[in-house]
């Protein structure tokens, strides 16, 4: 495989159609990278719930998201039991105008919400800048670490990991 020539990458870009099936190798997702986007443009589901926890890198934008909301909230309970320790950041797109059901993705998942004057900075991982956040719903993993979740237009989901508490 060509990308093993120039390891390590810290940002790879992946457009899930130029692989055959459409299916992204596992020794990819494996991979630390910093920051993993993927675009999904193909009305079939091409990244799975086993893609996202396969996963190491520490930011993963996935685009056109084609999974059930029911994915992504046992996503979120996978990683609150362990799943993914380098992760620092998720945001998931549903371009194609399925809308987010906040009931549905947090559905028996322990959460405080927070106020929208509440603002905290984020660094991304592979970034020089801090972005705020304000609001969401805090969840915890098992060893203690803090993630938000905020929910954007219906079609968004960011999900903000705080190893410093």
């Amino acid at each position: 495989m060509i990308l093993r020539n120039f390891l390590p990458i810290e940002k790879l870009t992946i457009i899930a159609e130029n692989f055959r099936n459409s299916k992204i190798l596992p020794s990819i997702l494996m991979q630390n990278h910093a920051t993993l986007k993927i675009w999904d443009n193909d009305l079939s589901p091409i990244i799975t719930l086993n893609d996202l926890l396969l996963n190491n890198s520490k930011a993963i934008t996935v685009e056109n998201f084609h999974q059930p909301q029911k994915q992504l909230n046992k996503f979120i309970k996978l990683w609150q039991r362990g799943s993914n320790p380098y992760l620092e950041y998720l945001r998931i797109d549903y371009l194609n105008g399925e809308e987010h059901d906040k009931e549905i993705v947090m559905k028996g998942i322990k959460h405080e919400t927070n106020l929208r004057t509440r603002v905290r900075h984020f660094k991304p991982a592979g970034s020089n800048s801090w972005i705020p956040v304000c609001g969401g719903m805090d969840v915890y993993r098992m060893d203690g670490v803090k993630a938000t979740i905020q929910f954007f237009n219906g079609e968004v989901v960011e999900m903000f990991i705080w190893f410093d508490n």
